[in-house]
């Protein structure tokens, strides 16, 4: 009777099928290790970058902090003020310079103006007068020029003012006095001023 009792349990127990209920719990649990361990890298991952940015800024505001102090240093400088002094001397210096050449190179231009108006009035103006009239002193500036003279009559001065308004140089005639030598000499003094033409302006033309 035992016997047969143990030949059923050998048979039931080569029947039965092993089952293990906490299989579904394990996978679980090693999934959720797995996601905890990707999220901790991630974590670290992210922690890590933010890290190095701050340092990179950090790093880069000390720098330009330092930039910024190492400039107003030199701004405060000795050297760099008594550079400044001579630089600013130097350029006191060179417009005083540019003044005094701007003063030289007008009166250059005038003195070049006043040589042509002489030169060409002076031989236009000596062609322009009649035989019997004289001019006894004359005198040119670039903008008018002064004469007086002798002459043997009006008709005579009349003559040369006709021929000085004819001179290209030549803008207006005036003639200011015109009287007689004298009681025994039948001659006329006379004053003419002429104001002239732009030198450049006539030039141009």
């Amino acid at each position: 009777m035992f016997k047969c009792h143990r030949s059923s349990n050998q048979k039931v127990g080569k029947n039965m099928r092993d089952f293990n209920f906490f299989s579904h719990y394990i996978d679980t649990k090693k999934t959720s290790k797995k996601r905890l361990i990707h999220l901790s890298l991630i974590g670290i991952t992210i922690t890590l970058v933010i890290g190095s940015i701050t340092f990179a800024n950090i790093q880069r505001a000390n720098k330009i902090e330092k930039e910024i102090q190492d400039l107003k240093n030199y701004l405060n400088s000795e050297e760099r003020i008594k550079k400044s002094n001579e630089l600013e001397e130097i350029k006191r210096k060179m417009k005083i310079t540019n003044s005094y050449y701007t003063i030289v190179e007008a009166i250059n231009t005038d003195m070049d103006k006043v040589d042509i108006v002489s030169s060409s009035l002076m031989e236009k103006i000596s062609s322009s007068t009649p035989k019997d009239l004289f001019i006894k002193t004359i005198s040119l500036t670039v903008k008018d020029g002064q004469m007086q003279g002798v002459a043997k009559s009006r008709v005579t001065i009349a003559e040369f003012v006709h021929n000085l308004k004819k001179i290209d140089l030549v803008e207006n005639v005036h003639v200011s006095i015109i009287n007689k030598e004298s009681r025994e000499n039948s001659s006329y003094i006379f004053a003419i001023r002429c104001t002239f033409k732009d030198v450049n302006n006539n030039e141009t033309d």
